[in-house]
């Protein structure tokens, strides 16, 4: 048995799973090692959609959604800092904007009052 094989499987099966990341490498680690250990043979595999679904099963549901809990707040948090920055780019661009008009509205009356006393 290649030890890439068995490492294909495993990846196979982590794109599976919605676990936190410790969790899921401790499976997946115990998972590996039985594999190694016991089913050397690759055709004795069960497909990795039915494993993962397997170890997904194991894992409490209180536990997956803390976990889908903490990352959608964190996704919201990533969101909204983003959403502040969009404004505050948003309010700078205008601020720049304004002040040089201001600036281009001060030289030309500054040119027309000089070329008026002249």
């Amino acid at each position: 048995m290649a030890a890439n094989d068995v490492k294909a499987y495993i990846k196979e099966v982590e794109k599976q799973l919605d676990l936190p990341h410790t969790m899921k490498k401790k499976l997946l680690d115990g998972l590996c090692q039985e594999l190694e250990d016991h089913h050397t043979d690759s055709s004795e595999w069960d497909d990795p959609n039915e494993v993962a679904a397997m170890i997904q099963s194991t894992v409490p549901p209180a536990v997956i959604a803390d976990y889908r809990s903490h990352r959608r707040s964190k996704q919201r948090m990533l969101v909204g800092a983003l959403s502040v920055l969009l404004i505050l780019g948003m309010v700078l661009f205008v601020y720049a904007e304004k002040t040089q008009i201001s600036r281009i509205e001060q030289e030309v009356v500054e040119t027309t009052s000089t070329a008026e006393t002249e």
